[in-house]
Formats: structure tokens, C-alpha cells, sequence
């Protein structure tokens, strides 16, 4: 199998990066897995052969619009050969602009097309953050119906597509991003959160996008009670949305707004995770769909409403904390325990490690071949259409 993938990531450009160690990874499956990078000049790299398996061609644009006709062009010259194309199929990393791509390629060339999801641009929640955002969510509405087969990371991925397209129940194949948690632990923390803001002896964290429906507001009602009973405590709240402006003036109005700190969202939270004294999470769905897995690996105690993987991984009150987004005082009574009783939360990051790790078990080797059988799907269904 001669798999075409394209891809607007250029960290796979980066040796040593998790993007690159997958492809090197995924490179083993197939015959040829042929990578067409849509980067800027920023990230210039040449063309080369990393592999007997793995090539990657990088677009090198000069502005961002000629990404698209750069990587045709790529393709044209480098992939069209003798008369026939030399890839079985297209992969694009994204259903947005690699989506586009891939579709064209597709199109052009008659050949299958697969989708993959790293994140959900389908929720309401997600389309609310940003106009980008919003663009991203109806322009990757438009992209997936025409793939034959998609990938995601998360099953509420997988329900937002088969819930908008009934099509798709039998051609979308969950498979969970893979964490080096022992990589993970080795690491030493770019960034202490509490040396960045040392009036707070405990900082309670919350990631999540401001918008309604992630209950941002329970957590600084959990700062309000928690501060009649603890002194010097914090709530750190990263991340952006049109709910900034009011979260604000709650926080005002309850009298803690000098114990509530915002930072704008962030690719890089790992070591926030590391260095927070715990992760507040009350959101009604979870827009962010990585953000318990890495906390979990982080080893930071998690006080969490009842989604995404929450129930998977976590015991209450063995290896974190599940409340009802519903009922708040359950959040600022987890909250209180960890804050109370210093044992708990280091038994509760010993125990959150060790279930994550029963999580992610397997191999690398063996997660990574999932994607080939995806793949190999993406031909049988494009077959039997």
C-alpha cells in the first residue's frame, strides 16, 4: 500500500517531535507513506528521503494561500508518474485545509480519501470560541462528508459525526492518542505556575474554552467558597472565548477577582499540568478532548465532571475526583479535600498515574498499527461504493 498523506503540521518536519516519531512509526505499515507538508518559509525544509518508507515533501510557501497550489504542484511533478499516480490513497491530517487538499488530489486523481480528526470542530462549543473557529467547524462539515473513511482521537468525535452523518457508523475508527507517560514523567517542567505566580500557595487550574457550556463559572464559585476556610489560593484559568468579559465581573461581584488569573489559551500545558496543585474541570462536554489525558499522564489531581474519558480513568476519591456539573458544592468539596489533607492528593497523583498508565496499555508498535488497518479500510470502502 502507497498511501499519499498531506498534512499542515510542520512539527513532522521537526526530528525527535511526536509528530515526526509517528509518521516514522506509521512508515513501517506501508509500502510507501509519502508526506506533502504544507509549511511556511519559517519552517523551510528541503524534500528528502528519511526512510526506505518514509518521504516528506514540505511546500516552503511564501504566504499562506499558496500553500494549497504549491503542494498541487508537488504532487503533479513528484507523485504523477509515467501516466499513473503512484499513491493508493490520500490521507489528510486535518479536515480543514489538508482536507481540502486531500479532496482535491482525490478528485483529481480517482483515488480514496481518508480523514483524520485530531480534535472536534463539530461542537456548538467549539464553533462559539472564534470566528476561526466557527469557519473551521462549517468548513470541516463540508470536507468529511466526502471522505470514505475518517479516524479520531475521541468517541464524542465519532458521535458528532455519526450523529450529523448516519453514513459513517461503520467508517469511523477510534483510536486513542498515544502518551508516552514515562516520557512524560522524565521531563522537567518548562514553566512552574507557582513561581509565575507566587501570592498563591495552592493554584487551581481549569483549560477550557470560555463559552458557555463549560461551567467555567463553578470553578470560580469553588474559589469564592474555598477562600472563606483557605488563605493565598488561586485559580489560574487558561483559555479564550466570548465568556472572558463576564467571567470577569463574576469574579468581581463574588470579591475573588484578585484570586482569578486569565491567560489566553496555549498549545503547551504540560507543564502546567505538572506544576498546578490540581485540574478543575465542570464542563457540561468536553470541547477539549486531550486535556484529561494529559493531566492524567502529568500526574496532577483532577476534580472533573463526568465525560470524556473522566469515568474511565478516574475513582472517586482514589485517583481523582467525578462531581455533577450540576451540583457545584461537590466541585469545592474535592476541591477542600485535596487542599485539607496534602496525603490524599499525593496518594490521588500516585494512583491518577498508574490508571492512566493501565489506559494507554500496549505497546506503541501495536497503537500504531491501527492506523494501517484504517487505511486498508478506506480502499475496501471505496470499492464497494
Amino acid at each position: 500500500m502507497n498511501v499519499l498523506m498531506v498534512t499542515n503540521d510542520s512539527e513532522v518536519l521537526r526530528e525527535g517531535s511526536a509528530a515526526y516519531i509517528l509518521l516514522l512509526q506509521q512508515a513501517k505499515d506501508v509500502n510507501r507513506l509519502m508526506v506533502v507538508v504544507m509549511n511556511g518559509r519559517g519552517t523551510k525544509a528541503p524534500p528528502r528521503k528519511v526512510t526506505d518508507t518514509l518521504w516528506m515533501f514540505p511546500t516552503n510557501s511564501w504566504l499562506p494561500f499558496l500553500k494549497i497550489f504549491n503542494a498541487l504542484n508537488i504532487v503533479r511533478h513528484e507523485f504523477f508518474f509515467r501516466n499513473h499516480f503512484q499513491a493508493d490513497m490520500v490521507v489528510a491530517n486535518d479536515p480543514t485545509w489538508a482536507g481540502l487538499l486531500g479532496y482535491l488530489i482525490a478528485l483529481t486523481y480517482t483515488r480514496p480519501l481518508h480523514i483524520h480528526m485530531g480534535y472536534n470542530p463539530l461542537t456548538f462549543s467549539y464553533a462559539r470560541r472564534s470566528l476561526p473557529n466557527a469557519l473551521r467547524s462549517v468548513f470541516s462539515l463540508l470536507m468529511i462528508r466526502y471522505a470514505h473513511t475518517i479516524t479520531v482521537v475521541q468517541e464524542g468525535t465519532m458521535r458528532s459525526i455519526t450523529h450529523i452523518y448516519s453514513s459513517f457508523v461503520d467508517h469511523v475508527t477510534v483510536i486513542p492518542r498515544y502518551i508516552n507517560i514515562d516520557a512524560i514523567q522524565a521531563q522537567e517542567p518548562a514553566e512552574n505556575v507557582h513561581a509565575k505566580y507566587p501570592q498563591f500557595r495552592a493554584i487551581i487550574l481549569v483549560v477550557s474554552a470560555l463559552v458557555s457550556g463549560q461551567n467555567v463559572e463553578v470553578a470560580i464559585q469553588s474559589i469564592k467558597q474555598l477562600s472563606e476556610y483557605y488563605v493565598h489560593i488561586g485559580l489560574l484559568i487558561v483559555g479564550d472565548g466570548p465568556e472572558r468579559g463576564h467571567l470577569m465581573r463574576l469574579a468581581k461581584n463574588l470579591g475573588v477577582a484578585e484570586q482569578v488569573v486569565f491567560e489566553r489559551g496555549r498549545e503547551d500545558l504540560m507543564s502546567y499540568f505538572k506544576t498546578a496543585y490540581m485540574l478543575m474541570m465542570p464542563a457540561l462536554n468536553d470541547a477539549f478532548e486531550t486535556t484529561l489525558e494529559d493531566a492524567a499522564a502529568a500526574g496532577c489531581p483532577i476534580v472533573a465532571a463526568n465525560i470524556s474519558i473522566a469515568p474511565k480513568i478516574i475513582q472517586y476519591g482514589k485517583n481523582g475526583y467525578l462531581c455533577d456539573p450540576n451540583v457545584p458544592s461537590e466541585f469545592w468539596a474535592a476541591a477542600g479535600n485535596l487542599i485539607r489533607n496534602p496525603a490524599t492528593r499525593t496518594s490521588i497523583k500516585q494512583n491518577i498515574l498508574a490508571s492512566m498508565q493501565a489506559y494507554m496499555a500496549g505497546d506503541k508498535d501495536s497503537h500504531v498499527h491501527l492506523y494501517a488497518r484504517a487505511w486498508e479500510s478506506t480502499i475496501k470502502a471505496s470499492r464497494e461504493k
